[in-house]
């Protein structure tokens, strides 16, 4: 446990969360919740099964094959063909890059906005503030001792 990372999230509540108003129990329950969300990360096998509904697939790979597009927009298909065919390859869209190769394939009409959305829909997931935090499942017992300073 680290109880300086629980200790500075509940003394200084970053999100405004309210802890200062909250028992032990509250603030524990309030940090456990699964409340946030975040983007997991997803491997080439995810992508591929994404890729292969609606004409993704052939979309982003004749767009990476069309020499009448700019090399932006060519790059960023060649990238996602290259992200989905080789194997091992793990996708974080919480990465800026990843987001706007997306974006770069969605605003020139490659992908629509939908398909967007539904790859945004397959990595999100819902988490804990203690998972965000590097932290296990709080127990009122470290809470308590993050408020005491230990």
């Amino acid at each position: 446990m680290n109880y300086s990372v629980l200790s500075n999230e509940i003394n200084n509540d970053p999100l405004g969360v309210g802890y200062a108003s909250m028992d032990a129990y509250q603030i524990r329950d309030s940090i456990n919740g699964k409340t946030r969300s975040s983007y997991k990360v997803l491997t080439s096998n995810d992508l591929l099964k994404w890729s292969g509904i609606n004409g993704r697939y052939i979309k982003v790979k004749n767009a990476a094959d069309n020499t009448s597009l700019s090399n932006e927009i060519r790059s960023a298909a060649f990238a996602a063909v290259v992200m989905v065919e080789r194997d091992n390859t793990l996708f974080d869209y919480n990465d800026t890059n990843s987001q706007n190769i997306f974006n770069v394939l969605v605003s020139n009409d490659i992908i629509s906005q939908e398909d967007k959305n539904d790859l945004i829909s397959t990595l999100t997931e819902n988490v804990s503030r203690a998972q965000e935090l590097g932290l296990p499942v709080l127990r009122k017992k470290h809470v308590e001792r993050a408020q005491n300073g230990s």
